[in-house]
């Protein structure tokens, strides 16, 4: 039984996995296959970590499976979001070449 606040969860996650992956080592001169690879990592770190913190019980194969597929939303979420703020117009990316 989950008896914390998801959202704030998710969001302190979403922090800690962009810091411990790089994100603030992101320049304007990193080129976007990193970027993209900084946020697959990232995104797989926050999808293990949420799906293990959210879960109760015993750990199964119904557990792992969860956290793989956890895994790659996160990925799929972090890198759709890097992707929209680091790309070609992206918001980050403009401020990074001012």
């Amino acid at each position: 039984m989950v008896d914390f606040d998801v959202a704030d969860l998710e969001e302190r996650l979403i922090r800690v996995a962009t810091e411990v992956c790089g994100y603030r080592k992101i320049t304007a001169e990193t080129p976007m296959h990193e970027i993209r690879a900084i946020a697959e990592r990232a995104g797989v770190m926050y999808g293990r970590a949420f799906a293990a913190a959210l879960h109760s019980g015993p750990i199964t194969a119904e557990l792992a499976m969860e956290i793989r597929a956890s895994e790659q939303r996160g990925k799929e979420r972090f890198v759709e979001s890097a992707s929209k703020l680091f790309g070609v117009g992206g918001e980050l990316r403009e401020l990074l070449t001012k």
